[in-house]
């Protein structure tokens, strides 16, 4: 549905196009050996799930069907947070987390409850998470005065707001990755130098059809204390590599959430 939706759909759209069950099914492919009926069965099920990334949106066709976009985004940014909530404070703690994403607003005697976590692990778990900026805390007031005896403090989730922030911390986290890498490679600049030099003379003599004795004497232009010096080199810079690729990933899954969520009327 999404790849029929490539071209008809607008990059901001909160929705794709309506598509019918008869389009739908004169596109998938063959090996996929679906029926119609089943098919029907697989949207009616889509549609059906209470996360609704596929709606219905009509009866011609067999059914028009639409994927929400917007929604999806929202389920993998929350995703994301409650992953890093994980990673960063534990599984106690995520499970905090998600308790006031589902229930929104929770009083610290709730979430004891709720979680069946000891009072005083769930309060620090809920202040520490309250000083990463990753929950907030809400005054209500019974009486004008806000007396702290006759206030409810309510703790919840606002997902913009935490998406905001940590998308902050992810523009940090690359720029570290950037400047670690930029300082190995500059560290190791005189053997890499040497190592593309030799690489060049290599390429060269091969293209000539030089001996293999030959090329093996250029090799060792390298010696061996070097070659493991570049071999380290190599593990630290894919390592880096592969840490800015995961934050990029991140990065793309808030900006896309916190983009759809502004243009939202």
């Amino acid at each position: 549905m999404l790849r029929m939706s490539e071209v008809t759909t607008a990059s901001g759209a909160s929705h794709t196009q309506p598509l019918s069950s008869n389009e739908i099914f004169r596109s998938l492919p063959s090996g996929y050996n679906i029926g119609r009926q089943v098919l029907d069965q697989y949207l009616a099920l889509l549609a059906d799930d209470p996360l609704e990334f596929v709606a219905k949106s009509g009866d011609s066709g067999g059914g028009t069907y639409t994927v929400n976009l917007h929604k999806a985004l929202v389920s993998l940014a929350t995703a994301t947070l409650e992953s890093i909530v994980e990673e960063r404070f534990g599984s106690r703690c995520a499970r905090i987390f998600r308790l006031l994403l589902r229930k929104k607003h929770l009083e610290q005697k709730q979430v004891e409850d709720f979680a069946m976590i000891p009072a005083k692990e769930a309060k620090d778990m809920l202040y520490r998470m309250l000083s990463e900026n990753l929950v907030s805390l809400q005054e209500i007031p019974k009486t004008p005065d806000h007396a702290p005896s006759r206030t409810f403090y309510l703790y919840t989730v606002n997902v913009m707001g935490s998406a905001r922030m940590l998308l902050h911390r992810c523009y940090k986290s690359v720029a570290n990755l950037m400047e670690r890498r930029q300082h190995e490679m500059q560290e190791n600049k005189r053997l890499l130098d040497k190592s593309q030099r030799v690489e060049a003379i290599l390429a060269s003599m091969q293209a000539t059809g030089a001996e293999q004795a030959q090329l093996h004497e250029v090799e060792e232009m390298i010696t061996g204390p070097e070659r493991q010096q570049l071999e380290t080199l190599k593990r630290n810079v894919n390592k880096i590599d592969a840490s800015e690729n995961q934050v990029d990933e991140t990065i793309f899954v808030l900006e896309s959430f916190i983009e759809s969520t502004m243009r939202r009327p």
